[in-house]
Formats: structure tokens, C-alpha cells, sequence
């Protein structure tokens, strides 16, 4: 259902990535044509339907000495846009490239509660690594668009997703195609104004210099977002130069796809070249000092063409595609560079290969637009920040926990199951989703055709302390013998056998001397604390909550094991880890057509009532019990009295449910179920388990 009060921020400010924004607005508009969106963006997007605090041509600023000119303008424009953001607090914020200023608004919109997405990432792995501490702090999910991009953030232990190139849902299919019978030169010097100005006399000399070596038509491209005035400007310009060239505005790809050659500005045009199939040369012109500063200062060594990125990001080799940049950007060495690749056959050749590699490494198998969507979709569902309140009794009850649990680390000898032990839990107490993703691992466990036993506590339930050993094909359970937890697992998975109490060595004990044989999987639910035995595997789930906002047993990086996989779970705030999912909220019927009367005994009873409102599910009354609460007969017809009352329908969760021992009252109950929904790393889980 749609939810007509969800707020998106977006930012573009360069034309490439005003072109991608204008994709994505569009792909949004098919989802959920309710959505609020406001942002800065160019031509482009607005066309699609944005409607920006100001246009991005207005802060669309190249190079060092030229951005420092115009500081006084982007102060004032960044407090225009801090001003919005407080105002009016997006749920989710899409940034796309452009670090220098989406970097100065992360502060905010972090403050704000937002979940941040950074579509096109600073190239971090190029300059300024420092950049990623930035990333980790602020961002929830990175989308990179260099196939090589996915490997690096991971390392780094950012949640990032290859999405493709927005370039393949633009570019036309199909090889060029050159119908004059007349070799062509295709001439891209850039898409701003001030590129422009840099490249404009060097490439019309060179252009000059090859038609007339050649004989080749040349070819101009400019982008169509320039007035007639400044047209004329650069077309009078060119002509004194190349009087017979061709100038295009805004049908780059055309011309690239019909040449033969080209003479490109490094940037986006280079990659469009190579999957347009077109042999190029790279060309960059700065100011000198901003020259300098690269060269000497930072001493930039990677390549600057996207086309050779893509094959060799840290330029272990010559690149496959020649690179004249500031000094070396001459009109001499430009005719040189073009002359060899018009006459030199094996260097057609070489860089027909490298087309293709690029070509095999940019698959996707899904539109890049698509992508960023669904991604933009699953972070709405997530939802803008609810800031938790601090309290400095759970912050001190937090270490004095962690430091009771330390100390017993000391005099620790966890012994060796004969089978695989992974172990589930959490370092806070409760409502991290942990009974969801014991039943993920044994769906998982059933699919690798894995014999598989749990080990549960039983909280509150007899077995806790006395020990109880669940067969398959065992039935009559009840809550008051096993608990709610692993009924629920002896539910849904009835050919899992169990073993329930506090001593799990026991448990396991009892169920091989039942049972007679050992399992392949041993999933320890519970385990984080678990000290009796050995883990080959211990996952611990996460939420946002920090410590100080919520009761915690273990302080989060006090220890970090070799063998341990931190998931994120639940909540809003920025998280480091690579590997998260959502609980998703489903109903097992239908949706009710009438509001719901909402009952619930779980750990974190806000956030359910949060995800169901996101499901746009009209809840007319909720009412709270304590976690694990006992449903006694009377209490469910006295709540199913008063539901239908206000003509409601009673509804709780799976959890609540199992607990509920009248059959008659359980066929009138609706109820809401979870299951998880992965959003990140679950490659790393099945790595893992292998």
C-alpha cells in the first residue's frame, strides 16, 4: 500500500548524473506515484518531474582554484539546503556523486534522522582514502557502478551494491556504423562550460591537423544544454580552426557510434565510447595549478579515462587506451596519439579486445535504474529515524554486564561438538529478530540438504531447568513445556529435532543417546553469551540501538572473534556492516479489510506497529503486555469482546499466537508473521556455511 507522507530527498549536480537521476524519478513514478521528492537537480530531472530547492547548474564548479572562487556561493547555497533539510526531514536521501558537496550535507541529514543512499561513490580508491571514515559514519548503502567498486567497499565494511552503469539503459544497442564510406573522428571536449574552454583550441587544431593527414570528417559534440548565444560562441571558434567539421548538440552517442576514431575529455564519454565500440584517445586539460597540486602535491598515479579504469583501476600496466593529460595535453601529442591509432593495426586490435572486456565486466543483470529504485524502496520500508532516548542505567548496566562476561571469558573451555556449531544471538536482550533467522538458517539447512539440530533455552518454560528433547514427529507440545521460541521452530520445521534447557551440552547429549546419531549442523539459538561449547560459527544480530539506548549484555567491538558475522537487523541509524536484512511483516490471510485491534507481548512492540504502518495497515487500537506474556482463555475472549466491540479485528504476532492455547479463540485471530527479507551480504552468510 502506498504512504502518500514519505518524503525522498535527491541530489544531482552534474549532467551525468542529472541524466541518471531523471531515469530513476521516472522508474519511482511507476512504483508509488505518491511519493514527496524534492532535491537539486538539472534539465534533466526536472523534466521528469522534480521540483528543486534551486537548479544544479548553479553550483556545477570544476577544479580546485576554481571551486575556492566560488566558496562564498556554495556556503550559501549549502545553508539554503541545511535550512530545507531541518525543516522539512527526508526518510531517505539519494545522493549521486559530487562529494565535495553531498559530503558537507551527510552531517545533516544524518541529524535528521534520514537513511542515506550514495549512488556513485567518490572514487576513494583513486585520493583521499579518508573519505571512507566518512562513508561508514553517515551512509546505510552504497551503489557503485564499477564492477570492481563491490570488492573494495567491502573490505572497507560498508553495505554496497554493484548496481551496473547507468550508461547501459542509456546507450543504443549494437555495434557503430560509419554508412558514409569516409573515415570519421568524433570530438567530445566536455559537458561544462569551463571543460569546454580548456579543451576547445587544443582538440580543434589537432582535429585540423588529422582531417588534413587523413582526409577524416570530423565530428563535434557538444551537450544541448547551452544557450544559442554561447552555440555561436564556440561554433564561430571551431570554424576559423576546422572550417568543414560538423557540429552537434546534444547527439553524443550518435556521433560516437557512427566514428571511427576519437578524440575524447576524460570523464563519462570515455566509458560511453567503449561500449559504444568506438577507439579513442583520452584527453585533460586543467588549470596549472590544479594541475600541480594533482600531479606533484597528492601524486595521482591512477589512470583518469573511465575506460582504462575499468580494466585496471590501480594502473599496474599501460593503459589499453593512450591518456594525454595537463602538460602532455598538446596539440603535438594528441595528432601523434590519433596518427597511431588511425595507421597501427595491432593497436585497433588491442583496443578492440579492450572494448570487449569492458563490455563482459559491465553486465548487470538488471536495469542500473531498476536497481537504484528497489534499493531507494527497501530503505523507505526502513524508515527515517526514531532517535532512541539515552538512559545512563542501561549505559552502566551495559558494561557491567560486558565486564561480568569478559571474566568469565578467562576460565572458559567451550568443548568440540562432533558437527558444525552456529551459533545465533545477540549482545542486546531481545528484538533483534533472532527466532526469524534461526528459521532463515534451517530453511537454508534444508536446502544444502543438511541434518540440522537446535539447541534453545525454553525461556520460561519448564524445560529451561529440567531439559526436554523434542523428536521429529512429536506432538501435543505446549507452551508451558518449551517455550514460545522453539515452538514456533517445532512448528514450522517439525522434522527438526530439539534439544531445550539451559545446559545445551546436556541437551545435545540427550538427543544424540535419543536419537542415536550425530547431526551435520548444530544451530545454538541464544548462543552469543554461550560459553559451554564451541562455535565454528557465531552470527550476532544487530539494531541500531547504541549502547546507552538499549539493554546490552556485551559491548559491541569489546571482542570481535575470527569466526564471528555481525548482521544488522532493525532500526534507522548508519550501520558498518556489510551484511544486513529486514524483518519483514507478512500476514498469513489476507489483510484485514477492518482496522486492527493490535495485541502484543514481544520485546520491541513499537517497531512492529511501525513496519505495519509502513504497510499502509490501519491499526485502530494497540495494546502492550510484557514480553513472553501468558494468553490465558479469559484475557483472549475479554480482548476478542472488546475488539469486536469497535469493530476491529484482533490481531497479533506469531509469537504471541503460539502462546495461545484456546483453538476456538485462535480461528478468529489474525496474524501477523515475520520473515527475513535480505538487503546485503548474504553471499558472506553462504560463504560461511560452506
Amino acid at each position: 500500500m502506498k504512504n502518500s507522507n514519505r518524503h525522498l530527498w535527491v541530489s544531482a549536480f552534474e549532467q551525468s548524473s542529472d541524466q541518471y537521476l531523471s531515469g530513476i524519478l521516472k522508474e519511482l513514478a511507476t512504483r508509488d506515484s505518491s511519493l514527496k521528492i524534492s532535491g537539486i537537480g538539472g534539465k534533466e530531472s526536472r523534466a521528469a518531474g522534480l521540483q528543486p530547492l534551486f537548479n544544479a547548474e548553479e553550483l556545477s564548479i570544476m577544479g580546485l582554484v576554481e571551486i575556492i572562487r566560488s566558496l562564498p556561493k556554495v556556503y550559501l547555497k549549502l545553508r539554503e539546503i541545511k535550512k530545507f533539510l531541518r525543516t522539512n526531514p527526508p526518510d531517505v536521501a539519494l545522493l549521486i556523486d559530487y562529494p565535495g558537496l553531498h559530503f558537507a550535507l551527510l552531517p545533516t541529514l544524518r541529524k535528521c534522522g534520514s537513511r542515506i543512499i550514495y549512488f556513485i561513490p567518490p572514487k576513494v580508491w583513486v585520493w583521499r582514502k579518508k573519505r571512507i571514515q566518512i562513508l561508514k559514519k553517515y551512509v546505510d548503502q552504497v551503489l557503485c557502478i564499477f564492477p570492481f567498486e563491490k570488492e573494495f567497499f567491502e573490505k572497507e565494511g560498508l553495505a554496497v551494491q554493484y548496481v551496473g552503469n547507468p550508461l547501459l539503459d542509456q546507450l543504443p544497442s549494437g555495434d557503430m556504423n560509419n554508412a558514409t564510406g569516409k573515415k570519421q573522428l568524433a570530438v567530445l571536449p566536455g559537458s561544462r562550460r569551463q571543460e569546454i574552454e580548456f579543451h576547445l583550441e587544443l582538440m580543434s587544431e589537432t582535429s585540423a591537423r588529422f582531417e588534413k593527414q587523413t582526409g577524416a570528417q570530423v565530428n563535434f559534440s557538444f551537450p544541448n544544454q547551452f544557450s544559442e548565444t554561447q552555440r555561436k560562441i564556440w561554433s564561430d571558434r571551431i570554424k576559423q580552426i576546422v572550417p568543414n567539421a560538423e557540429i552537434c548538440w546534444g547527439n553524443s552517442h550518435a556521433i560516437m557510434r557512427s566514428a571511427d576514431y576519437g578524440l575524447i575529455k576524460s570523464g563519462t564519454s570515455t566509458l560511453e565510447a567503449a561500449l559504444l565500440g568506438l577507439r579513442h584517445i583520452v584527453v585533460y586539460k586543467l588549470n596549472p595549478i590544479t594541475c600541480f597540486i594533482l600531479l606533484h602535491v597528492l601524486k595521482i598515479k591512477q589512470f583518469a579515462g573511465l575506460s582504462n579504469i575499468i580494466l585496471d583501476y590501480e594502473a599496474k600496466n599501460p593503459p589499453h587506451f593512450k591518456e594525454l593529460l595537463c602538460s602532455d595535453a598538446t596539440v603535438e601529442k594528441c595528432m601523434n596519439a590519433l596518427q597511431e591509432l588511425h595507421d597501427s593495426e595491432k593497436l585497433k586490435s588491442s583496443q578492440s579486445n579492450a572494448i570487449h572486456l569492458i563490455r563482459e565486466k559491465m553486465k548487470v543483470n538488471a536495469s542500473p535504474t531498476q536497481l537504484v529504485a528497489d534499493s531507494m524502496i527497501a530503505e523507505l520500508e526502513i524508515g527515517r529515524a526514531s532517535v532512541q532516548s539515552f538512559s545512563i542505567i542501561k549505559y552502566l548496566s551495559a558494561h557491567l554486564w560486558n565486564a561480568i562476561h569478559q571474566f568469565r571469558l578467562v576460565f572458559a573451555r567451550p568443548e568440540k561438538l562432533p558437527a558444525k556449531v552456529i551459533s545465533v544471538g545477540n549482545y542486546q536482550m531481545g528484538g533483534t529478530g533472532k527466532t526469524p533467522f534461526v528459521l532463515e538458517l534451517l530453511s537454508e539447512a534444508e536446502k544444502r540438504k543438511k541434518s540440522v539440530w537446535v539447541l534453545t533455552r525454553g525461556y520460561r518454560s519448564s524445560s529451561e531447568e529440567n531439559g526436554w528433547v523434542v523428536t521429529p514427529g512429536m506432538s501435543g507440545l505446549t507452551i508451558e513445556q518449551v517455550g514460545d521460541e522453539a515452538l514456533m521452530i517445532h512448528n514450522k520445521f517439525p522434522q527438526v529435532p530439539l534439544g531445550i534447557g539451559r545446559n545445551r551440552l546436556e541437551s545435545f547429549a540427550s538427543l544424540k543417546q535419543k536419537l542415536g546419531r550425530v547431526p551435520d549442523w548444530v544451530i545454538l539459538d541464544d548462543g552469543a553469551q554461550n560459553l559451554q561449547i564451541q562455535k565454528d560459527l557465531e552470527i550476532i544480530l544487530m539494531t541500531s540501538d547504541r549502547v546507552g539506548e538499549a539493554w546490552y549484555r556485551e559491548i559491541p567491538g569489546a571482542v570481535m572473534k575470527a569466526n564471528e558475522l555481525r548482521i544488522w537487523t532493525k532500526g534507522n541509524f548508519s550501520t558498518r556492516e556489510p551484511m544486513r536484512v529486514k524483518i519483514q511483516t507478512v500476514f498469513k490471510q489476507s489483510i484485514p479489510a477492518k482496522p486492527l485491534y493490535l495485541v502484543s507481548g514481544i520485546a520491541k512492540p513499537d517497531q512492529l506497529k511501525d513496519s505495519l504502518d509502513k504497510l499502509g495497515i490501519k491499526i485502530g487500537h494497540h495494546e502492550i503486555f510484557r514480553d513472553h506474556s501468558t494468553w490465558s482463555p479469559e484475557l483472549m475472549k475479554n480482548l476478542l469482546i472488546q475488539s469486536e466491540k469497535k469493530g476491529f479485528a484482533l490481531a497479533m504476532t506469531e509469537k504471541d499466537f503460539v502462546r495461545v492455547s484456546d483453538d476456538s479463540i485462535k480461528k478468529q485471530i489474525w496474524v501477523v508473521d515475520s520473515e527475513i527479507n535480505w538487503l546485503s551480504g548474504r553471499s558472506n552468510l553462504e560463504r560461511s556455511l560452506d
